[in-house]
């Protein structure tokens, strides 16, 4: 089989986000508690935010980097943010 390069996305509704904090003496978001292979749930301390300031309900990419420098990615599917914007499940 013959590589074919992808030229896009397969879901347009899928976002991949940089998620920081820039104002000065932020801290960047981090997990409220830890994670393991059988976490159900993630607890954050800052809400994803999209470029209008509103809460993203879902359906995005996000990375989690350990103290080593790994990074485990986490999808998280459409509807699955609490209304605050600090669970995920």
């Amino acid at each position: 089989m013959a590589y074919t390069a992808v030229t896009q996305m397969p879901n347009p509704f899928l976002r991949l986000i940089q998620w920081s904090r820039p104002e000065a003496g932020a801290t960047n978001p981090r997990l409220a508690s830890p994670i393991d292979s059988t976490t159900t749930t993630i607890v954050v301390t800052n809400p994803p935010l999209d470029h209008a300031d509103a809460i993203i309900t879902g359906n995005f990419l996000m990375g989690i980097r350990s103290q080593d420098s790994y990074v485990e990615h986490v999808y998280v599917p459409a509807a699955a943010v609490s209304a605050d914007g600090l669970t995920f499940t």
